[in-house]
């Protein structure tokens, strides 16, 4: 929702489920700040990981929200679980004129230190659009009346052009080389397969061009490396033909996806939560409790690895990033489930 949108307002989103489980939570946004979140419950098996989410919903001139959420199973046609929605919001105020006035001015200032101490690269982009943004501001501010909406966008862009996200390469190298490793070592270990014969100059390619991205620190490319190579294991993994990667479906922007993931993390620890409550209180606890402190250790690398995925990247981007971070996602729910019914008591 944004705010000067005339109200009532009607809109839809669609977009994939991030992982599999019973729940899901979707996070609301009024601008930047979260207005709420629509939860799903009972959620059946067939409709997992990658299945599409449609919400329809319309903010009312009550501030309210209303509308329904339709979850489908694989086929992307059968309706498998609809529940309505309903949630009412606080339309935040636009700041004051002066506030407005107060922060442009010093974001004016930053730009002119940035422009004199940033590397090379940075200056054009500072002195070139950044001061093209403030004649812009300053020609509003000149009006008798300036449209203090429209202001407080303009001087939110001016933030982001002084103050830009860091540029780093995600995910990590070492997750690259790992999977790249687990890859091969599949492959070596399944070498009476005919189909999976091709495979290996295909990964050859992947990890020759994932080389190449990281060394330029050409981030774009290295998230369509990435991709590919989380394509090439679903392939070998299931068998399948290894020519015309599927489309990548559509995603939430990435600050969303990243809330989502956090929600499923969320829950997947308070699962844990309880399940080391019953350990404590049973007979020969001690290896359930170790693996429950090593369940809880990969849930915060897993937590970590979401929080530092980049906000400024692509929506498709995104959704890959989130699903390499909640790779363990599945394994970790299967070994909660086991300690809790006692079918491992050692150590992961």
């Amino acid at each position: 929702i944004k705010m000067g949108d005339p109200l009532p307002v009607k809109c839809q989103i669609q977009f994939r489920r991030v992982c599999s489980g019973p729940r899901l939570e979707i996070p609301v946004f009024l601008e930047d700040d979260i207005a709420g979140s629509i939860c799903v419950e009972g959620i059946p098996e067939e409709a997992g990981e990658g299945c599409l989410i449609v919400v329809d919903m319309e903010a009312t001139l009550h501030a309210e929200l209303r509308g329904k959420v339709l979850i489908y199973a694989s086929d992307n046609k059968t309706v498998v679980k609809e529940d309505p929605v309903f949630l009412s919001f606080m339309v935040p105020c636009v700041p004051e004129l002066s506030e407005l006035l107060k922060n442009f001015n010093e974001l004016k200032d930053q730009l002119e230190v940035a422009i004199v101490t940033a590397p090379p690269l940075d200056r054009v982009r500072l002195a070139g659009p950044g001061r093209a943004l403030v004649m812009r501001i300053t020609q509003m501010i000149e009006v008798q009346a300036p449209d203090r909406q429209v202001l407080r966008e303009q001087i939110k862009e001016l933030y982001r052009t002084v103050n830009p996200p860091p540029c780093v390469m995600y995910p990590p190298r070492r997750v690259f080389e790992i999977t790249v490793s687990e890859c091969r070592e599949f492959l070596a270990a399944n070498p009476e397969d005919q189909a999976l014969n091709p495979c290996a100059s295909v990964l050859d390619r992947i990890e020759l061009a994932g080389r190449e991205a990281y060394a330029q620190k050409d981030h774009r490319k290295w998230i369509k490396v990435n991709e590919t190579l989380q394509w090439f294991v679903k392939r070998i993994e299931s068998g399948g033909p290894l020519a015309g990667a599927p489309p990548t479906p559509h995603a939430l922007p990435t600050p969303l996806l990243k809330i989502q993931a956090m929600c499923e993390i969320e829950g997947l620890r308070a699962d844990l939560r309880k399940v080391r409550e019953a350990c404590e209180c049973t007979a020969g606890r001690d290896g359930r409790i170790t693996l429950c402190d090593e369940a809880a250790r990969r849930i915060d690398a897993m937590s970590y690895e979401v929080a530092r995925i980049q906000d400024d990247v692509s929506a498709e981007q995104g959704l890959t990033l989130v699903r390499l971070s909640l790779h363990p996602f599945g394994t970790l729910r299967k070994q909660i489930g086991m300690i809790d019914s006692g079918a491992i008591d050692g150590t992961m």
